[in-house]
């Protein structure tokens, strides 16, 4: 299945999203705090600035913390780093793969033209030497 970037962008914006408001109801719920408070938890929880302000007694208050910080460690700043290390380093004189698959093709016909695949005794290398030889051969001459 390939997605295209916006789809994928989607995907991890939705599910991260998901994460956040499930912990800070949570957190909400077990902690008994206002929702506007958990949202303040949350988003300090998730961004790793825990101010200290609000924190977690409960084991399920806890676990909603770790689960938070475990998706904004291990999900959210590795893909944003991804992201722009790719727009740096990205080299756009890459091969795509359709033109990757173009070359494959054009070189399958070059070697049934010149019965390279039907020389199973060879390799395709030695043909190709061969041929050069032999044209080289008759440039000389």
């Amino acid at each position: 299945m390939n997605l295209k970037l916006k789809h994928k962008t989607f995907i991890l914006v939705a599910g991260l999203s998901t994460v956040y408001l499930l912990a800070a109801t949570v957190y909400s719920t077990f902690e008994h705090h206002g929702f506007g408070d958990s949202m303040w938890w949350a988003f300090m929880t998730f961004t790793t600035v825990g101010y200290g302000d609000q924190f977690p007694r409960t084991l399920i208050g806890r676990m909603a913390g770790i689960g938070l910080v475990a998706s904004a460690v291990f999900v959210a700043l590795p893909t944003i780093t991804a992201v722009i290390a790719t727009r740096i380093i990205g080299n756009e004189h890459e091969f795509t793969h359709d033109e990757q698959e173009e070359v494959k093709m054009l070189l399958r016909e070059i070697a049934k033209k010149h019965n390279i695949l039907e020389a199973p005794d060879r390799t395709a290398r030695q043909v190709l030497l061969d041929n050069r030889v032999t044209r080289s051969d008759r440039m000389a001459s």
